[in-house]
């Protein structure tokens, strides 16, 4: 069982418990159930960012193992550098906007993101065999 599992689990006992002794008391003040839904919540929101970084880092582990650490370092931060292969930087960035391609000697493409105008994009990648070649970022 993971943390955010058992913090997740803890959550839900908390306010069922303090739910049946509130609703059992003859004291009940409004604020009681005000707190137990706050402490609920917290405890839930923890869970919840507990679980996204334990993903994250596994998702990490799997990137550092096939392309090693400085590779898995970029794709998580979003970033990329010359050299990259075309799946690592579709990890990296996501899907392009637009992809032009041609064909010669070598295989040459152009992936666009963020149009921000008609035909100008925040991010132009250029890429000869699969391979990052080099960029232009606005």
């Amino acid at each position: 069982m993971k943390l955010h599992d058992i913090i997740g689990f803890l959550a839900l006992s908390i306010g069922i418990t303090a739910g049946i002794i509130l609703y059992n008391s003859d004291t009940t003040l409004w604020y009681h159930w005000v707190i137990l839904v706050i402490i609920v919540g917290i405890l839930v929101n923890i869970s919840q960012a507990l679980e996204k970084a334990h993903k994250r880092a596994v998702q990490h582990a799997k990137y550092a193992e096939a392309y090693g650490q400085d590779i898995a370092d970029l794709i998580m931060a979003g970033e990329i550098e010359q050299g990259m292969t075309t799946r690592q930087v579709q990890l990296s960035l996501g899907k392009p906007d637009a992809v032009s391609t041609e064909v010669g000697k070598t295989q040459k493409e152009i992936w666009k993101y963020g149009e921000w105008r008609k035909g100008a994009y925040e991010k132009v990648l250029y890429f000869e065999d699969e391979i990052l070649v080099g960029y232009k970022i606005r």
